[in-house]
Order: structure tokens, then C-alpha cells, then sequence
């Protein structure tokens, strides 16, 4: 007899957000203050990007997207 992995509890469903700082608002404290750093890193680097929900994530953009940035239930990623 094979044992059945057992499937890990997801995370509630996050609503979309209408905007970064509702998508921010959303995320859990320690997630939140990660993604703020990250944030203020890009802006600092790209000044002249622009910030959007793009995916359901945000998004900087300067001439076509740029980096977006997310939180998923154990980690932060970011992808340029």
C-alpha cells in the first residue's frame, strides 16, 4: 500500500486588488514590510517607472514592464 501525500492547507483566495497599496494592504505584516523595502529599492534605481496592478500584482513599468513584485503564502518574489 502507497501512502497519499497529504495536501497542504492553501491560503484564503486574496481579492484582487484595485490598486498597490490595497494589493499591500492585503498582504500579511511581515510579507508587507519585505515588499515595502523592495518597493523603495525600485523606485530608488527607476524613478521615472510608473506603478500598476498588472497580472494582479504590482507592477513597475518604464517602457514596458520592468518588475513586478508579489507575495505567496511562504515567500517574496520578484520578477524582472
Amino acid at each position: 500500500m502507497v501512502a497519499k501525500k497529504k495536501k497542504r492547507a492553501s491560503a484564503a483566495p486574496r481579492k484582487k486588488a484595485g490598486s498597490v497599496e490595497d494589493y499591500l494592504a492585503s498582504v500579511p505584516a511581515d510579507a508587507r514590510a519585505a515588499l515595502l523595502k523592495l518597493r523603495k529599492t525600485i523606485r530608488s534605481a527607476a524613478p521615472k517607472a510608473t506603478e500598476e496592478i498588472s497580472y494582479q500584482v504590482p507592477t513597475f513599468k518604464q517602457n514596458g514592464g520592468l518588475v513586478a513584485y508579489a507575495a505567496f503564502p511562504d515567500t517574496a518574489v520578484s520578477s524582472s
